[in-house]
């Protein structure tokens, strides 16, 4: 019976900010995170965060650079400096934030729209790429 009132007391104890917090600091789901966003988003569709295409290359920048394509959706990746300073930024009450230095040159990549984050397919895929770390460690604290 004792075993019983302590897995009952684990399970009212447990915090689910908490285990969402060390979920997210792990580098392989932030690596997750961040292809999520500057792979699956911005450099295969173009979109932002309520994924409305960002821009179109013009027939002008095809000519300057062949690799972009006139009528395509702007990816934001001419160098690479952009995408090299992706990060994710966890937050005690659970949740994260994707950060980046969107200036480049004298411009604001923010123009664009709101870039950095997750769409609502993009969550769902973090969810279930997440769900069963959550789970194992869900278990792990109630019957420790």
């Amino acid at each position: 019976m004792n075993r019983l009132i302590q897995i009952a007391n684990n399970a009212k104890d447990l915090q689910e900010k908490k285990i969402l917090v060390s979920i997210y600091s792990q580098s392989d789901v932030q690596q997750f995170i961040i292809d999520l966003n500057k792979i699956g988003q911005l450099f295969k569709k173009g979109i932002d965060v309520d994924e409305q295409i960002i821009g179109r290359y013009s027939q002008t920048t095809e000519l300057l650079n062949p690799e972009k394509r006139a009528g395509t959706p702007y990816t934001l990746k001419d160098t690479g400096d952009f995408y090299a300073t992706f990060g994710v930024k966890v937050t005690k009450d659970g949740s994260f934030r994707i950060t980046a230095n969107t200036i480049k040159e004298d411009n604001d990549l923010l123009e664009y729209g709101d870039i950095l984050g997750l769409t609502k397919p993009s969550l769902n895929e973090l969810i279930k790429e997440i769900l069963p770390i959550f789970i194992k460690e869900t278990r792990e604290q109630i019957f420790r």
